[in-house]
């Protein structure tokens, strides 16, 4: 006689090496994605440091430059976090009904930490980018930028 209970054991034993599979390969799209954000960012860098001189030598404060690059690099992270969320949302979908055949069960949660995720990932860069982007005197940074 076989035993149900060993059987369902050794299924969920299964479906659980499974979903710790998949969470791992959304982790590492995760990493890819935010190190592609961080990689754009720092492509711009230059760009945002000579935006920030020409604002400053038109009688802009530094605070009200800081302020321009919060809220472009908050729309910039949530934006991206959404789309990161949007991603993971579709990649869990196409794996549950088409390669699994189970039903999707949808996530409320990677709606919050995805733009959450996305918006911390550019802050950090943005605190960076604006130290340096503010640190010198707006002159030093056209001449260089000619």
């Amino acid at each position: 006689m076989i035993d149900v209970g060993v059987v369902l054991r050794q299924v969920q034993a299964v479906m659980d090496q499974l979903i710790g599979a998949v969470q791992i390969v959304f982790l590492f799209a995760l990493a890819a994605g935010v190190l592609v954000l961080y990689s754009a960012l720092l492509a711009t860098q230059d760009e945002r440091t000579h935006e920030a001189a020409v604002m400053r030598a038109l009688g802009a404060s530094r605070a009200q430059v800081l302020s321009a690059q919060r809220a472009e690099f908050a729309v910039l992270g949530t934006l991206a976090g959404l789309l990161g969320a949007l991603g993971a949302s579709a990649i869990g979908w196409v794996l549950a009904t088409r390669i699994f055949e189970l039903d999707y069960a949808w996530s409320g949660w990677i709606w919050i930490a995805g733009p959450a995720l996305g918006l911390a990932s550019v802050v950090l860069n943005a605190w960076a980018g604006a130290r340096v982007a503010l640190g010198r005197p707006p002159l030093a940074a056209l001449r260089e930028a000619m």
